[in-house]
């Protein structure tokens, strides 16, 4: 095992001080006493699992209302945030929190609890959790935040430390599949799919852009930054790797039609030639002597001089 990082160790040894600290206090309390911590620790966990529970049920409402348009009209999710406007972030969040999270996740999020201190998941945790983007991520670095007793902040830079200026990453490595007919398609499916994105990234009832500028100053985070900027570099390799693909395309393109043009080629020759055997075959006959290249009908003889 490799040796651990000054700021990991100190992060331990406050985990410890904190968990010995409790420990010796409870030693020291009297049944009544423990009696009353036991229902303070309820209190808080209930809280926090209420907590949990009333996010993930707003974001429940709020996707229902955005995916059933016919029901709620195409402009009902809009009405909600123009109603609940200093909430918008808010209900954004919760219906992510919806999506991203379904029952099971969710009451595998609320049975996280540290042990020796009873500290939980809450949903200011979750503002970080969220962007992450893998649920093996988002599970692990609960798991962190519970075992680290980290708060919101902590769990932050955490992350941050974490990925750096390269973003928040991960999911599984990119493979390219087994055959070239394949292959053309995983191209065509990507870049289709990227065109979709950018559609939703920038579409007429919502997009990103106009989110970013009208989000409330205190609701913005460093991490939220962090991914703006890794996304520029995204786009501007993209954009240079788009132009020279394209460019490899092309010559794809024209490959692919040089192929269908020389099978024409070839289909029309074969015919050709079937077609003038099939003439010669019909030309050749017997005739009654059974002789190759005499007709069928016999040539009068001159009739015979009279003496």
């Amino acid at each position: 095992m490799g040796r651990q990082s000054q700021a990991t160790r100190a992060a331990q040894r406050s985990v410890k001080t904190i968990s010995d600290d409790r420990k010796e206090a409870v030693e020291q309390m009297n049944a009544k006493l423990k009696r009353k911590l036991g229902t303070i620790d309820k209190m808080f966990a209930d809280s926090r699992e209420a907590n949990l529970r009333f996010y993930h049920k707003l974001g429940s409402i709020c996707r229902e209302v955005k995916e059933d348009p016919e029901t709620y009209d195409r402009k009902g999710y809009r009405l909600l945030e123009q109603a609940l406007y200093t909430q918008k972030r808010t209900l954004r969040k919760a219906r992510q929190f919806a999506e991203l999270y379904d029952e099971a996740q969710l009451n595998g999020l609320i049975a996280m609890v540290h042990e020796n201190t009873g500290y939980r998941i809450h949903w200011g945790h979750l503002t970080y959790l969220l962007g992450l983007n893998t649920e093996k991520q988002r599970e692990d670095w609960a798991q962190k935040a519970v075992r680290n007793l980290w708060d919101p902040p902590a769990l932050h830079a955490a992350i941050k430390k974490r990925f750096g200026d390269r973003g928040v990453g991960g999911g599984r490595p990119h493979q390219l599949p087994a055959t070239t007919h394949m292959q053309i398609r995983q191209m065509m499916e990507v870049s289709r799919n990227f065109v979709n994105k950018r559609n939703l990234w920038n579409g007429d009832d919502e997009n990103v852009f106009a989110n970013v500028a009208n989000e409330a100053p205190d609701e913005i985070v460093e991490l939220d930054l962090d991914n703006l900027e890794a996304t520029k570099a995204h786009l501007r390799t993209i954009a240079t790797e788009a132009r020279a693909m394209e460019t490899q395309i092309d010559a794809c393109i024209a490959r692919v039609k040089d192929v269908f043009k020389q099978r024409a080629k070839a289909e029309k020759a074969a015919k050709k030639k079937e077609s003038g055997a099939g003439k010669q075959l019909r030309s050749i006959d017997l005739g009654d002597g059974g002789q190759k290249g005499t007709t069928g009908s016999r040539r009068r003889r001159a009739p015979a001089s009279a003496k």
